[in-house]
């Protein structure tokens, strides 16, 4: 048996992809977030969520108000604007939503 261990990065990466998909097949954006996501490295999207990691406690409250501001404020997160907006809107992706954020938030404890 294998002990094969994944990278803080790697999984990153795995999961922000999965989260890509998700958004791409739930929202119909006009540009598709999957090939965005698929070119970041693992460094640059773990910058992203140890961006996340400074603010947890808002963010583990689901503040939207306080995840547009960081993504706002962040030219690296700008991008997140528009989606977070049309997630916001659909209350139905929420629950679901969150818990990638807060995955992202947990696994840099």
């Amino acid at each position: 048996m294998s002990d094969t261990k994944i990278s803080t990065g790697a999984f990153i990466k795995s999961k922000m992809h999965n989260m890509a998909v998700w958004l791409d097949a739930e929202l119909h954006l006009a540009v598709d977030y999957t090939p965005i996501v698929d070119k970041c490295s693992e460094l640059e999207l773990t910058t992203m969520c140890a961006m996340l990691h400074t603010k947890k406690e808002v963010f583990k409250k689901n503040d939207w108000s306080a995840l547009t501001a960081l993504a706002a404020d962040e030219p690296a997160l700008a991008h997140f604007v528009s989606i977070i907006d049309q997630v916001r809107e659909r209350r139905w992706m929420h629950e679901k939503f969150w818990k990638y954020v807060r995955l992202f938030i947990d696994v840099m404890e």
